[in-house]
């Protein structure tokens, strides 16, 4: 980590990250809305929506990115990311509500791809000594530091002006601005790459590389996974009668999980070479067992463990799928892991509710590690099909 960020770019980049992926607004959005009077049912409404909004807008996002340039849709998120923002603190109708919400889906989708594309690229041609693995470790690193810091302080900031989160989130995202504006320009992707429609060009870019394919395959795979189970972390927090600042206290645990997986990156592709995913998705389905086969305190602890092993598995991901795809497809192909992982995910989660609200907070956890282990085969054999088992951890972005 300390090597990589020894490079401007690299460092430049990951102070971005740190401003855009400050979480304020994470643990105290639905108490937000609901101290403004907003009924359960308009709440759940507004987030359904802003999920199929995420769902619809990832890939064209992707897209977007692929084609207008990797600073100028940087620049276009961290202003969206201020609109957004200070529109949610603004919020006082439902209408309003609902606008506002499309918009933060649009403002989610933006980040998908976007910021893995543009360090790959950067990487290679501005501070080739760096390996992709270490870049992407130090600013997963980065943005797992403001997760921490945001999340611990986010409480506090409620009680003084429940405004509060959001503002200083549209705050930071603009301190982004002239901080992105500084990162160098990416040269442009070869004429060979861009030929063909933007349709045709994309889907035979993406399709036609069996390896890609299956590294987006797995990268759903581990995302449906993963961010699943984070629904289960509010019921966890009733069943085991949290306080408040105790609960936030777990969701900081489980960023500070994504800090030690940025700096465990390099060390794990070093050890386990292009198995490294695999290592941190079993680390998952084992926290998920854990969680559901204990309670108290010890249950609560495996929470940080399960954050440790998504953030490796995205991590690896994240480089393989970079590293593989072509630059005039890098975004998409990005934004295409988030896309599949989330279609399934608007199932999952709400079913992972009720196995809850049914049988209790453990037993979805138990039942969500056994749909783990039923996926491993799937997760192995999209790792072989890639080259990646038995293979060297990729050094840089090609």
């Amino acid at each position: 980590m300390t090597a990589a960020l020894r490079h401007r770019v690299v460092r430049r980049f990951a102070l971005a990250e740190l401003l855009l992926q400050t979480q304020f607004w994470f643990p105290v959005w639905f108490l937000f809305l609901r101290d403004l009077g907003f009924g359960i049912g308009t709440i759940v409404l507004a987030d359904a929506l802003f999920r199929v909004t995420v769902v619809l807008c990832e890939v064209p996002s992707g897209m977007l990115a692929d084609r207008i340039g990797r600073r100028r849709s940087y620049l276009v998120l961290a202003g969206l990311t201020v609109v957004t923002f200070l529109a949610i603190a603004a919020v006082q109708s439902t209408a309003v509500l609902m606008v506002v919400w499309v918009v933060w889906g649009v403002q989610w989708a933006a980040t998908s791809g976007l910021g893995a594309a543009y360090l790959a690229e950067a990487v290679r041609e501005h501070a080739p000594p760096v390996s992709a693995v270490e870049a992407f470790g130090a600013v997963r690193a980065a943005a797992g530091l403001t997760g921490v810091v945001s999340l611990a302080t986010a409480g506090f900031l409620y009680a003084v002006d429940p405004r509060l989160p959001f503002v200083v989130t549209a705050g930071c995202a603009l301190l982004a601005l002239p901080v992105v504006a500084g990162l160098p320009r990416i040269v442009a992707a070869p004429a060979a790459d861009r030929a063909g429609g933007p349709g045709e060009g994309v889907w035979r870019a993406l399709f036609e590389d069996r390896r890609l394919v299956a590294l987006i395959t797995g990268g759903a795979v581990v995302l449906v996974f993963g961010w699943s189970t984070t629904f289960l972390f509010q019921p966890l927090v009733l069943d085991q009668g949290m306080s408040e600042q105790a609960a936030a206290w777990m969701y900081t645990g489980f960023a500070a999980a994504g800090m030690a997986a940025g700096l465990l990156a390099p060390w794990a592709a070093r050890r386990f070479r292009g198995a490294a995913p695999l290592v941190g998705y079993l680390v998952m389905v084992g926290a998920s067992a854990g969680a559901g086969a204990t309670s108290g305190v010890v249950a609560v602890l495996f929470v940080p463990l399960l954050g440790l092993g998504y953030y490796l598995a995205v991590v690896g991901f994240d480089v393989a799928v970079s590293g593989r795809a072509r630059t005039a497809v890098r975004a998409t192909a990005l934004s295409a892991v988030s896309f599949s992982g989330g279609i399934v995910i608007a199932g999952a989660r709400p079913s992972l509710g009720l196995i809850s609200d049914g049988a209790g907070t453990g037993t979805a956890f138990v039942v969500w590690a056994v749909v783990g282990v039923v996926l491993l085969p799937v997760l192995v054999l999209v790792l072989r099909a890639a080259g990646e088992l038995g293979a060297r951890a990729p050094v840089a972005a090609e």
